[in-house]
């Protein structure tokens, strides 16, 4: 799942005024990370699922996707928030053309997923994961 660690190090980073090192980014990312599992009492096994670049199987490990993905402003009240999506694109491929047009790609297609708020986010990161395979691509940020 390193398209959404890199996502969420990327949200982590628009929040600070100052560069950030690769461990006070990781730092950041893990914060993040926690505060979703505790506030969606999902569990270190889907933690570890999602660090490990798989998706979390469990009810709560998928409604931590769906607080991730709200935190990055991604989703807002279920809407995808295509601009949001883009802008984090953006910071992550920074001046890559291919990636950039593949994040258009996914925004268009994984942005239409639909269901109650943890089955979306789990449809949304299933597609963007679909997504990076299928294009064979690497979002590696160091």
């Amino acid at each position: 799942m390193k398209f959404f660690i890199a996502v969420i190090l990327c949200a982590c980073a628009l929040n600070s005024a100052h560069c950030l090192s690769k461990e006070q980014k990781l730092e950041l990312a893990k914060a993040m990370i926690i505060e979703c599992k505790d506030k969606e009492s999902a569990s270190n096994d889907d933690v570890s699922k999602l660090l490990s670049e798989n998706l979390p199987e469990s009810p709560e490990g998928q409604c931590m996707l769906a607080c991730l993905n709200e935190k990055m402003g991604f989703f807002n009240e279920g809407k995808f928030d295509k601009e949001a999506f883009i802008n984090m694109a953006k910071m992550i491929v920074e001046n890559d053309e291919k990636l950039m047009m593949a994040s258009q790609e996914f925004a268009d297609e994984c942005g239409i997923v639909v269901g109650e708020r943890c089955e979306q986010a789990l449809k949304f990161e299933t597609c963007l994961k679909n997504g990076v395979k299928e294009r064979n691509l690497d979002f590696n940020l160091f």
